[in-house]
């Protein structure tokens, strides 16, 4: 043993145990200090670098399940979301705080929701003394579940019941924002309440308007920068699936500009035209807020049939894979058919350039929101049928709509209790697209034509 100068063996060892324990003292309040838990998005996993024993055993799969925004309105509400979910399985969370360009956290941009503060929009603006965002992530990371924003992008209002214009809201804030019909006319929203025979839907944002860009992205930029969320989730990222827009005199005359055609004269283009406006706000939304957290995953919800999405809603998510965009397609194939899912994943897997496919299936049960034809069944095996299904396909996971049909008034369904026991019973790590995706569209696989 070297002994230190002007002291006796014993003394020299009893320092050392002193020094040693100090250092385990000091090491522990390091970790305390820090980050002594890692985030829950570090145990994400890229799905391609998997073996073949562990794609098999479901190791990293996205269990992603919707939570809209009509799901809580009180702390309580969102505490046993996030256990309700943990407890089954899932391992993302996309939790709606955005619905009709309304906040559901603190934002210097938009003004705070109404479902927040009352049954209607004349409490728009009213803080309602919590920050339903930064209590959602702070309760899924405790945990270990991902939470992702979900927030629609283009709808500016839904209801003939308007926002009192001092919040300034969009609707009355940019009233020139909005899409026009073919005769110029801004977008009203549908309203039941008013008109039975229709069913509530939103007026849109119009892509085109250079201004709206700036806004959108603001939006989402503003979220990135100021909570810890795993991913940002899009949603109505398209032109609406009612009417013919926007033929308001921005689009007219920039479309002229750019191509020197009318609408009428080259209707191929300007569908094409239109949707380039929707890619470029996608992109630009990815961009910048990849820069301000890179761990980001930038998710879209999307049409279950590519080229309907294309050439009828403006949406070119093949595309956004391709360019790596987004991390995750997530087709909406709420039906009663099996082979409507296979297709609708088949085709997101072949054509999706390395892109994530997680396959939105609906919870079944009677949704008032839905028309009764696109009902799925009550059968609650059915649902377990279809999770399979999707995975025989090659799906990289699920999503389920909704939380609210899963879990009624917070209680686990039969359903619910037979996912934890079921497909979900393997905890699964959530995947990530490989690391080496093509940089333009149809480079692993050529893609359905473009008009």
């Amino acid at each position: 043993m070297i002994v230190a100068s002007g002291r006796t063996g014993a003394e020299a060892s009893h320092v050392g145990r002193l020094c040693s324990r100090f250092s385990v003292i000091l090491v522990t309040m390091a970790l305390t200090a820090g980050c002594a838990r890692p985030p829950v998005r570090s145990q994400r996993v890229i799905y391609d670098e998997q073996s073949l024993r562990d794609r098999a055993m479901r190791a990293a799969e996205g269990r992603a399940i919707w939570v809209t925004r009509w799901d809580y309105k009180t702390p309580d509400d969102i505490r046993r979301i996030v256990d309700n979910c943990a407890r089954t399985g899932f391992n993302m969370i996309l939790f709606q705080v955005r619905g009709s360009a309304t906040a559901f956290y603190r934002s210097s941009i938009e003004p705070w929701a109404w479902e927040l503060t009352s049954s209607g929009p004349l409490t728009t603006g009213r803080d309602p003394g919590f920050d339903p965002l930064a209590l959602a992530i702070e309760r899924a990371h405790r945990k270990g579940v991902e939470l992702h924003a979900y927030m629609n992008v283009f709808p500016g209002w839904m209801s003939q019941k308007y926002p009192p214009p001092e919040v300034g809201q969009v609707w009355t804030r940019h009233p020139d924002w909005f899409v026009a019909d073919r005769q110029g006319r801004k977008m009203i929203p549908w309203d039941r309440d008013l008109s039975p025979q229709k069913r509530d839907y939103y007026s849109f944002l119009n892509p085109a308007v250079p201004e709206v860009k700036d806004y959108m992205v603001s939006v989402f930029r503003e979220v990135a920068e100021r909570y810890d969320v795993d991913g940002l989730h899009l949603d109505y990222v398209r032109y609406p699936d009612i009417g013919d827009y926007s033929y308001d005199q921005v689009s007219l005359r920039r479309f002229r500009e750019e191509t020197g055609k009318t609408p009428d004269e080259a209707p191929d283009l300007w569908t094409k035209w239109r949707g380039q406006q929707v890619s470029e706000v996608v992109r630009r939304i990815h961009d910048e807020c990849k820069k301000i957290k890179p761990h980001l995953m930038i998710t879209a919800s999307v049409s279950r049939d590519p080229l309907h999405g294309r050439d009828k809603l403006m949406q070119r998510s093949l595309e956004w894979m391709a360019e790596g965009k987004i991390e995750a397609a997530f087709p909406m194939i709420y039906t009663r058919e099996s082979a409507d899912i296979a297709r609708s994943v088949t085709e997101y897997v072949g054509y999706g350039s390395g892109g994530l496919v997680l396959a939105g299936l609906k919870v079944p049960g009677k949704d008032p929101r839905v028309p009764t034809d696109q009902q799925v069944t009550d059968d609650p095996r059915a649902l377990i049928e279809q999770i399979n299904i999707a995975r025989l396909a090659g799906a990289h996971g699920v999503s389920l709509f909704s939380y609210g049909a899963l879990f009624p008034n917070h209680k686990p369904s039969k359903l619910a209790k037979s996912l934890a026991a079921g497909p979900f019973r393997k905890l699964a790590r959530v995947p990530l697209p490989s690391r080496e995706l093509p940089t333009m569209a149809g480079q692993s696989k050529p893609a359905p034509s473009a008009p």
